[in-house]
């Protein structure tokens, strides 16, 4: 609770270089995913620091964040685990 400004300074840097990654690598779909679900962490750890620095309500968007990352990784593996098993397959 005694770093609340560098906390809430770091937290700028932290969310553009996410996006930044996410744009470098949209045309990469497994990449674009992994990235996707950090931005989506980043973003719920931010929320979540917010509400503890600031006292606002934030928990529900920060779970809600977490369950969209969740989401991008599970997608993520499960294309992974298509893709291996079709080249299983063609071996």
């Amino acid at each position: 609770m005694q770093w609340k400004i560098a906390g809430t300074i770091a937290f700028f840097p932290a969310i553009i270089m996410a996006i930044y990654i996410c744009y470098k690598t949209r045309k990469q779909p497994l990449a674009f995913l992994v990235n996707l679900s950090v931005l989506c962490w980043i973003s719920a750890n931010s929320c979540w620091m917010f509400t503890e620095f600031y006292n606002f309500n934030g928990k529900l968007p920060a779970l809600g964040l977490f369950g969209i990352g969740l989401v991008f990784i599970f997608i993520y593996l499960y294309q992974v685990i298509v893709k291996n098993s079709m080249e299983d397959e063609n071996a």
